[in-house]
């Protein structure tokens, strides 16, 4: 990991988590939905018919809307979504099934804020001499977390409750809403530093007595 910068890192990181999660909704709640009901798949297909839907939609949306100003902002706010949702689903225990659409409807819309940025923020803030080993360790650690979490998640359901459960997993999601606020953009980081370096430069020039300082009324003697 050395050879990887701290946004490269963070982002690994919060990959894993967001996996982690990304199981126990696609798989656990959905195992759970059929059991509390019986079987029934009315639901289930309602509810990824509003997910997919949405994610149709708003994931064309919003990559009009992106920006490199906003990009993280639309991560966070993806993560923040499913941190919410998770924390309902906790709540609602067996009356999730009665709000299988407003569940769908947040699992759609913060997988298109956070899939609408994520694969943008990946390509521009790590070094693209790294990135193909960038996902190769998202594969591997995604695959890691496909074997080991169902198993685990699993006993831990058995052993205590769904609604337990939820909330470690919200606890997780928690986790990844605190390690995006550790990603920095590049892009405006060098804006800064060049800027401050172009004006440090028009100075040494003016101190110097050289030609290309001129009076442009920005006060710089």
């Amino acid at each position: 990991m050395k050879d990887f910068n701290k946004n490269a890192v963070v982002l690994l990181m919060g990959s894993a988590l967001n996996n982690i999660i990304s199981l126990f909704i696609n798989t656990f709640l959905i195992a759970y939905l059929l059991q509390i009901n019986s079987g029934n798949i009315v639901n289930i297909s309602i509810f990824y018919i509003v997910v997919y839907a949405l994610i149709g939609l708003l994931y064309v949306l919003l990559s009009m809307w992106l920006t490199q100003k906003v990009k993280i902002r639309f991560f966070q706010i993806g993560i923040i979504l499913k941190c919410i949702l998770i924390l309902l689903i906790a709540l609602l225990k067996t009356n999730v099934s009665d709000y299988i659409v407003l569940i769908a409807i947040f699992l759609g819309v913060s997988e298109s804020f956070y899939w609408s940025s994520f694969n943008v923020m990946q390509n521009d803030l790590i070094n693209r001499h790294k990135i193909q080993k960038q996902i190769s360790l998202n594969a591997i650690v995604k695959n890691i977390v496909n074997i080991v979490l169902p198993i685990t998640l699993g006993t831990a359901i058995e052993l205590y409750s769904f609604s337990s459960i939820a909330i470690l997993v919200c606890t997780f999601s928690i986790m990844q809403i605190v390690l995006s606020f550790f990603i920095k953009s590049e892009y405006e980081n060098t804006e800064n530093k060049n800027l401050k370096s172009f004006i440090e430069t028009i100075k040494k020039r003016c101190q110097s007595g050289r030609p290309a300082c001129f009076d442009s009324g920005w006060g710089l003697e």
